[in-house]
Parts: C-alpha cells; structure tokens; sequence
C-alpha cells in the first residue's frame, strides 16, 4: 500500500518534529522525543532499508528509553488531525473529534444492534480503520492518510439516526 514510498516515508516519519524543510511548523514534542528523533534524523542515510531503519530507531530509543513509546502515542494522534505542514491542526482536530465520536458511536450502536451482516462490516471496515492507522504511523503521520478509513466509517451513521428515532416520544 506504501509502493516505493516506504523507506522515505519512514525517514520522514521518524524526523517531522525536527526536520522543519522549510514550511513546516516547529512541532510541540517533548525534549526526550525532539532528542531522540534528531539522533534517528542524523543517521538518516544509514536506513537504506527496513532492518537498517529498525537498527537505528532502536539505537535512538536505548538513549532515550521514554522517547520511543511518547513517539508512537504522538504519531497515532497525529494520524487523525495532522498535516504536512502542521497549519490548522487544531481547527482539524475539533472536527475529527465530532466526526470520529459520531462514527465510533454508529459503530457501537450497529454492534449492538445484533444483526449479524451489520457486525460483519463492521469487523471488515474496522480491520482497514486499523490497517490504515499502522501505516499511518508508520510513515509521516497526517490525517490525509486516513480519509479513506475516516470515510468507511461513516457507513455506521444510520445506526445513530435509528437510536434517535428509536429514543424519540411516539404522538398520540
């Protein structure tokens, strides 16, 4: 799914908080974080490959042992409001909290409806919702990755409309 991109797109997922190229925001990462990936930035031209890459990453985290796991929190947030150049995050954010709280509910909602072709898809579009945020976080974590899990989501809104009707007082 990544074609030719994976290894720049890993080198770029490992050095956002550092490489600035220009355009880009300073992000907000804790120092550990910004350390450690300047350390991964610096040996960029050592990961040719994935067990280069790994070799690296791992060499980054036995200097900063905390880094690592806040690294891989900040990039699976990321994955759902980020941008390349760090421009309008938060304004994303709000919208993706809306969006993703009405979606996560349908799905809910459809699970616990009982029917079993519903649970079925569910279960489908919630293995490409997680296959597409592993990627994501992978590579440079941004939201543009993830529209399309974002939008097979949202096949679970009826089910929140059926709750509502299902909720409301019937006229007499």
């Amino acid at each position: 799914m990544l074609s030719t991109g994976l290894m720049p797109g890993i080198r770029a997922g490992l050095a956002f908080a550092v490489d600035q190229r220009g355009y880009r925001r300073d992000f907000s990462v804790p120092d550990d974080v910004r350390a450690m990936t300047s350390l991964i930035h610096a040996r960029e031209g050592e990961m040719n490959g994935l067990r280069e890459a790994i070799a690296v990453v791992v060499d980054g985290a036995l200097a900063y042992p905390w880094a690592l796991p806040k690294l891989i929190l900040i990039k699976a947030a990321r994955s759902w409001y980020g941008t390349d150049s760090g421009d309008r995050e938060v304004t994303i954010g709000l919208f993706q909290v809306v969006y993703l709280g009405l979606a996560f509910y349908g799905a809910w909602r459809t699970w616990r409806l009982g029917l079993p072709h519903q649970q079925k898809l569910l279960l489908v579009v919630l293995g490409f919702v997680l296959s597409f945020w592993a990627l994501t976080m992978l590579v440079f974590s941004i939201a543009r990755y993830m529209v399309p899990a974002i939008g097979l989501l949202f096949l679970f809104l009826p089910a929140v409309l059926i709750v509502t009707r299902a909720s409301a007082p019937t006229a007499q």
